[in-house]
């Protein structure tokens, strides 16, 4: 009967020839055509081959020649998943998203405008992915648009939002997109973006969407706005939603005066919305 110590040596053999094996058939696939790889990518059923084909791709990535080649199959892959069965095309789809991530954005980005475009939301998510990564090209910009108008899918104007938004954008239509979504987070990101582009617009978009400029006063450091948010606030019909982002985009910019003259307010507010827990002297 073999006993412990013998059966952990045995484990231990056993596991050292299994990572020699995995190590050989990865260095075989690491030496063979990216022809050939792209090939077993599109027909291989062995998920585990799959990983390490992918794996074997992704190590070429950066060399033009080898990308023009892999960015060619994964056309023809796109393609031909839509014939196979729902598991192997979740399969392929992850596979294929993945290489296009790591793809120079130039080469990948007719691709990801494909699967933008696809009906199924799984490849919009992928190509998504692929977005995020390239630069916010004029181009792309107005495909995320039309993409968002088609979809009503927030996920493609998030995209926008990374750079200062472009005069040509209606910021009205972003806030109203954003519209209850993550507690204002979104339509904060819209103000940022409009008061990177255009600095002169502060009057008017605290006027517009007064939340939302504070909490992106805060975010950028505007210091010269900090009387601004402290006239609104002090303007607002209902204070109450508006005075907790004040006093924080506030202290975000160190404004200690204008923080102080927001104390009677406060103490205001707190007269007219007494605590409901407080006990009675």
């Amino acid at each position: 009967m073999i006993d412990d110590a013998e059966l952990r040596q045995q484990y231990l053999a056993w596991e050292v020839i299994s990572e020699a094996r995995r190590a050989i058939m990865m260095a075989k696939q690491r030496v063979d055509p990216t022809e050939e790889l792209c090939e077993r990518l599109g027909s291989t059923q062995d998920p585990h081959e799959l990983s390490r084909v992918v794996y074997a791709l992704l190590e070429r990535v950066g060399d033009q020649e080898h990308e023009a080649i892999i960015v060619d199959a994964l056309h023809r892959i796109s393609a031909e998943a839509e014939q196979r069965h729902y598991s192997e095309r979740e399969r392929l789809d992850r596979s294929t998203g993945r290489l296009m991530r790591a793809l120079s954005p130039e080469i990948s980005i007719p691709l990801a405008m494909e699967w933008g475009r696809h009906r199924t939301k799984r490849r919009r998510e992928l190509a998504i992915k692929v977005f995020r990564a390239a630069p916010l090209s004029k181009a792309i910009t107005e495909y995320l648009l039309e993409r968002y108008d088609a979809t009503r899918d927030v996920e493609f104007l998030k995209l926008i939002l990374r750079e200062p938004l472009s005069g040509t954008i209606d910021r009205r239509k972003l806030f109203e997109a954003f519209d209850g979504i993550d507690g204002g987070y979104w339509q904060a990101r819209v103000a940022e973006a409009a008061m990177k582009a255009q600095p002169g617009i502060a009057e008017e978009l605290c006027a517009e969407r007064p939340h939302a400029f504070f909490w992106a006063v805060g975010r950028l450091g505007l210091v010269e706005h900090a009387s601004l948010i402290v006239e609104a606030l002090t303007r607002a019909n209902d204070k109450l939603p508006l005075v907790g982002i004040a006093v924080w985009a506030l202290g975000k910019l160190g404004a200690k005066a204008e923080i102080l003259c927001l104390e009677p307010l406060v103490e205001e507010l707190e007269r007219t919305h007494p605590d409901p827990f407080k006990r009675s002297a």
